[in-house]
């Protein structure tokens, strides 16, 4: 028996954290891997809304712990993506697989969970991503999240590593104008003069986006004021190109 939105008992239950109902249902041997419109199922559904008992009670009857939907999201990630510590931590010890293409790792970091963050570190999730992959250290730089940048900087091995446009945690912090990720970056070595695809430096971003405080940073840490992008434009150019007096 099905609502108007393709909904079994079970997944209505599960998705509203009806511990007590979702533990009849099953004993009277439901599907517990049915799914709705968007293919999730009732784990999928309770993991997503942060409900850790239901999520507990499903897997102790044996749904699947990597279960996707029609946007092939697990039920980590969707922990993950809503800020669901305690499933995420239900999860992990039930052996959930962390390593997919868009990992639970970088959605915690999108979202700043750093407690997400710890659990998922310290289960041995990597910090490094395949190719064409956004690294979490890179996503946390671009939202300017300098705690997270913290935890995942003590797990990077290359804090300098590019994405396939030539762009570093320090430049995308630079372009979005986080000055404090940029200190942090920074103080911890990171490589002031990469470039990325447009050979375009750090300091070429800043200017661009009239992120004053950033631009300071940089030249303090070492930028090369004569540096020059692809059009052969100095910062100082993009300065006054936009008539930014300040930094002129």
């Amino acid at each position: 028996m099905r609502n108007t939105r393709n909904e079994t008992p079970l997944q209505v239950a599960s998705a509203n954290g009806h511990g007590s109902v979702v533990r009849v249902l099953l004993n009277k041997n439901v599907d517990i891997e049915s799914t709705d419109a968007s293919d999730s199922t009732p784990l999928l559904r309770a993991a997503a809304n942060g409900h850790a008992s239901v999520v507990g009670i499903l897997l102790e009857k044996g749904a699947s712990v990597e279960s996707t939907d029609a946007s092939n999201l697990t039920p980590l990630l969707r922990a993950a993506t809503n800020g669901h510590a305690s499933v995420v931590e239900i999860l992990l010890e039930k052996g959930a697989n962390a390593f997919h293409d868009y990992t639970p790792l970088c959605s915690a970091v999108e979202q700043g969970s750093e407690a997400i963050i710890n659990m998922l570190l310290s289960s041995g999730e990597s910090t490094e991503t395949q190719a064409g992959k956004r690294t979490p250290l890179s996503l946390a730089a671009e939202h300017g999240h300098t705690r997270s940048m913290a935890l995942l900087i003590s797990h990077v091995v290359n804090i300098d590593r590019k994405e396939e446009n030539g762009m570093t945690p320090l430049t995308f912090a630079a372009k979005q104008g986080h000055v404090g990720a940029i200190k942090l970056l920074l103080d911890k070595g990171a490589d002031v003069s990469s470039r990325a695809a447009t050979a375009k430096a750090a300091l070429h971003f800043s200017v661009e986006g009239g992120h004053t405080a950033v631009t300071v940073a940089l030249v303090k840490g070492g930028a090369d004021i004569e540096a020059k992008d692809y059009r052969l434009y100095t910062a100082l150019t993009l300065a006054a190109r936009s008539g930014d007096t300040v930094v002129v």
